[in-house]
């Protein structure tokens, strides 16, 4: 798989809470690459946080999610990044097409109650995280089991899991 001088885009996949943004910006670092979080690239081109354009609806919302995902994909041609995805972002086909297609894709595989306790330290509030959270984890296992590898990430700190995704990119 080795990380060269070609383009490539390194996705991280997986239900919100799971450290896709500090995992990412771990993996950043290490490599010497630059980072996109796909929830701040959405703010920052609409101008609107994620719960405001949640206001419009889940449907609405995805739409903005994928026009996003594919402005991000096309500047980064030529150039290789790290690429924290939405925990939702594997629900629109078209997106998980071109996540499968066009970036080397990674689960960040955690357990409900590690999400449960990440998410209690947050200070982002989450719109899709409520008494239905497990359940819509449970739906979209299968949608991020596509990815390329899976990580595990319970028991293990951004930096741990940075340097293992590093060490499969190396083989």
């Amino acid at each position: 798989l080795k990380l060269n001088s070609n383009e490539m885009v390194i996705s991280l996949t997986g239900f919100m809470g799971c450290g896709k943004s500090r995992v990412g910006y771990e993996l950043s670092k290490k490599l010497g690459l630059r980072f996109v979080d796909l929830d701040r690239a959405i703010v920052l081109r609409s101008g609107k946080s994620i719960e405001e354009l949640f206001e419009n609806g889940e449907p609405y919302f995805r739409a903005v999610e994928l026009d996003t995902l594919r402005a991000v994909l096309s500047r980064s041609t030529g150039d290789s990044i790290v690429l924290a995805l939405g925990g939702g972002t594997v629900t629109i086909p078209e997106a998980l097409d071109l996540i499968l297609s066009s970036t080397t894709s990674f689960y960040l595989k955690s357990s409900f109650e590690r999400i449960s306790a990440n998410l209690a330290q947050s200070a982002v509030r989450r719109p899709l995280f409520d008494a239905d959270a497990a359940s819509l984890l449970a739906s979209r296992g299968p949608l991020y089991e596509k990815a390329a590898f899976t990580i595990e990430t319970d028991d293990k700190t951004p930096q741990m899991i940075a340097a293992e995704i590093a060490a499969l990119l190396e083989r």
